[in-house]
């Protein structure tokens, strides 16, 4: 097997995650709660981008395009965990940002729907990244403030989210060298990439796995 089928082969652990994250969030479905709920649909619009991207390449298509489509999906999905079930006080300031994202990432997507591969420059990524990221901080300022015990599940979710697009916007942000650029360098890119974001689907899982368990085992006082 070449270097290259092989890193076309580890490829395929993405939808398998995905698939059992799904399986596992619909087996635990009334179990979880509202953020988690969220999660198990970020895993569906997540699979459904991979299998596209798929399927669209394999028939030399321009797939390109589902690039700023997963950025709308992430900032839609993540914008509404935020907004409805972690935060506390919603300020309009947060919304109108969300709004600026979300509609920057539409025009992009309708403006590069038919341009060159050459000349294809993406910042729907790294807008969806950042205003993840500021959601996120808010949320810990949010916390720090609180007088009660922090609820340190939810910490962490958040903490595993602000790592995973801290790191994916600093990745994305060169998204044009890292589709036309020839040299092995790109590979190195995209492979750690496809690290983080295994990294990012596992922790996810296990998080939705750990709070179907805990809510099933409540009523029973363990």
């Amino acid at each position: 097997m070449s270097f290259l089928a092989f890193l076309e082969a580890i490829t395929y652990i993405s939808p398998l995650l995905l698939i059992v994250g799904i399986f596992i969030g619909c087996i635990r479905f009334t179990s979880i709660d509202g953020v988690h709920k969220m999660v198990l649909l970020y895993f569906l619009f997540s699979l459904s981008i991979d299998l596209s991207s798929r399927v669209l390449g394999a028939y030399n298509d321009y797939n390109l395009i589902l690039i700023p489509l997963l950025g709308f999906l992430e900032l839609l999905v993540f914008s509404i965990l935020y907004w409805k079930y972690l935060f506390k006080e919603r300020s309009m300031m947060f919304f109108g940002g969300i709004v600026i994202g979300l509609s920057f990432i539409v025009w992009e997507i309708w403006s590069i729907r038919s341009i060159h591969t050459t000349q294809f420059q993406s910042y729907s990524k790294a807008v969806s990244s950042l205003v993840i990221i500021v959601l996120s901080v808010k949320y810990i300022l949010q916390e720090l403030k609180k007088e009660e015990e922090l609820d340190k599940n939810r910490l962490k979710l958040n903490n595993i989210i602000l790592l995973f697009f801290s790191i994916n916007l600093v990745i994305f942000l060169p998204l044009n060298f890292l589709i036309n650029e020839q040299s092995i360098l790109k590979f190195y890119f995209w492979m750690a990439n496809l690290a983080l974001t295994l990294l990012f689907y596992a922790l996810l899982i296990h998080s939705v796995w750990k709070n179907g368990k805990t809510a099933q085992q409540l009523p029973s006082g363990l």
